[in-house]
C-alpha cells in the first residue's frame, strides 16, 4: 500500500512539475522608444505577469522574453489589462516589476502579484505609495487583522477628508482600492474628465471548464476469491458525464477532471470437480463509479492528446447472486443445492485509474473525445480483487 501511494504522489509531482504549457493571447507591447508591435502575449499569472513578458508577432513565430525595464508596457486586448514597467521600493530595496494598470487618474493605481499583494498609488508628482496586507494570525483564540493599509490608505486620500474618513471601512482587494480611487478623481478632477478603469472586470475569473457526455463500453474482471471459483467476468455498456476545470494563466496543459459513470455487472463461472460436483455461481450489480484526477494535455498538437491519473470510488448497488451446487453418483442419481445472495463483493471499493484519450475537434470549442481507461482497487485488505477496462466515446463542449 505504501509503495503504491508513493507512486501516486510521484507522478502527481512529476506532472505538476513539467513545464507549463504557453496561453498566448492577442495583445500589443510598447518599447521604451514608444513604438508599438502587436502580436500574441503569454498570459500567466499575476506574479508571473509582473516579471516577465513572452511576446511573439504571430502562431509560427519564435518566443522572445521582455523583462522589467526592457519595455514600457504590454497590454492584453481582449482580457483587459495592462503591465507598466515601474521603479518601486520593495522590501526596502528598489526593484523593477510589471505593474498591472488599475485606474489611470489624478492619483494611477497599480497593482503586483507578489507574496500576499501590492498596492502602489501613484501622486501626479510621480510618487509612490505602496501597502500590502499581512496575513491574519490567530493570537490566543482571536484573529489578528493587519490594518496598517487603512492609515496609509487615509494618508493618500487626504486632500479628500471625507473620503479619507471611509478609509476605515476599505477592504483589501482590488474592488474597494479601485472605487476609492475612482471616486477620488471623481471628486478632485475639475477638468471633469473620467478615469480610465484598465481592470474593468475586478470580479471576473480565468478558470475554465468543459463538459462531456460519453457513453462505452467496459470489461470488468471481479476475483471472488471464493472456495470454488477464482474471476468473474463480465462486458456491459457504460454511459456518464465529465466536467473538467483548469486554469491557463497557471498551466494550460494541467486539467483537474471529475467524472461519473453507470454501468451493469453481470457474469457467471463455474467449475467442476471429477464428474462428482459441478458449482455454478452468478453475479449482477448496477455500478456507479466517481473519478477525480489530473489530467495533463499536449495542448499544441490539433487532436490534444492526453493522459490522465484518478483516484475512483465504486458503489455496487442491487447486488445479486445465486450459488449452485450438484452432485452426481454412479447410480446417475443428482441432488443439488441452491442458495441465493450468500457470496456477495464488497458494497464499496476506492482505486486507482490511468487513461489516455485524445480531443477531435468538429467546430470552437467543441470536440469529440475518445477515452481508455484503466481501473483497479488499491485497498490492501479487500476480499476481492476488481479490475476494469472502459472506451469512452462522448462530446465535449
Amino acid at each position: 500500500m505504501k509503495r503504491i501511494t508513493l507512486s501516486i504522489l510521484f507522478c502527481l509531482i512529476s506532472i505538476v512539475t513539467i513545464n507549463a504549457q504557453s496561453n498566448y493571447k492577442k495583445g500589443f507591447l510598447v518599447t521604451n522608444d514608444n513604438d508599438t508591435l502587436i502580436g500574441l502575449i503569454d498570459f500567466r499569472t499575476d506574479t508571473e505577469n509582473s516579471l516577465k513578458c513572452d511576446f511573439k508577432i504571430n502562431e509560427l513565430d519564435s518566443t522572445k522574453t521582455f523583462y522589467p525595464g526592457d519595455i514600457a508596457s504590454f497590454w492584453f486586448l481582449d482580457q483587459g489589462k495592462r503591465y507598466e514597467s515601474k521603479n518601486v521600493i520593495l522590501n526596502n530595496k528598489p526593484q523593477v516589476f510589471f505593474l498591472e494598470y488599475l485606474v489611470q487618474g489624478i492619483i494611477n493605481l497599480y497593482y503586483l502579484g507578489q507574496d500576499n499583494g501590492y498596492y502602489f498609488f501613484e501622486k501626479e508628482d510621480g510618487s509612490m505609495v505602496s501597502m500590502t496586507k499581512k496575513p491574519d494570525e490567530i493570537i490566543q483564540s482571536t484573529i489578528k487583522e493587519d490594518n496598517v493599509y487603512k492609515g496609509k490608505l487615509g494618508y493618500v486620500f487626504k486632500d479628500y477628508f471625507p473620503l479619507a474618513q471611509q478609509t476605515v471601512n476599505a477592504t483589501f482587494d482590488r474592488k474597494s482600492m479601485i472605487e476609492f480611487t475612482e471616486k477620488y478623481h471623481e471628486k478632485m478632477c475639475e477638468s471633469g474628465e473620467s478615469c480610465i478603469i484598465f481592470e474593468n472586470d475586478y470580479k471576473k475569473k480565468y478558470t475554465e471548464y468543459t463538459f462531456t457526455l460519453f457513453s462505452g463500453f467496459e470489461y470488468n474482471s471481479l476475483n471472488l476469491r471464493a472456495e470454488y471459483f477464482s474471476n468473474l467476468y463480465s462486458k456491459s455498456p457504460v454511459i456518464g458525464a465529465e466536467v473538467e476545470f483548469s486554469d491557463p494563466r497557471f498551466s494550460s496543459a494541467l486539467g483537474l477532471v471529475l467524472s461519473f459513470n453507470l454501468s451493469k455487472i453481470s457474469g457467471a463461472c463455474d467449475y467442476g470437480v471429477e464428474n462428482k460436483y459441478y458449482y455454478r455461481y452468478d453475479y449482477s450489480a448496477l455500478k456507479s463509479t466517481y473519478n477525480l484526477g489530473v489530467k495533463y494535455k499536449l495542448v499544441n498538437s490539433p487532436f490534444q492528446p492526453y493522459f490522465e491519473v484518478d483516484f475512483s470510488q465504486r458503489f455496487m448497488m442491487q447486488m445479486e447472486s445465486s450459488f449452485r451446487k450438484d452432485q452426481f453418483y454412479y447410480s446417475g442419481k443428482v441432488t443439488s443445492s441452491y442458495r441465493e445472495n450468500e457470496i456477495l463483493p464488497e458494497t464499496y471499493i476506492y482505486g486507482l485509474t490511468g487513461g489516455v484519450g485524445f480531443d477531435i475537434p468538429i467546430k470552437e470549442k467543441n470536440y469529440i473525445a475518445v477515452k481508455l481507461m484503466y481501473e483497479r482497487d488499491i485497498k490492501y485488505e479487500s476480499l476481492n480483487k476488481y479490475t476494469n477496462y472502459q472506451l469512452r466515446i462522448g462530446y465535449k463542449f
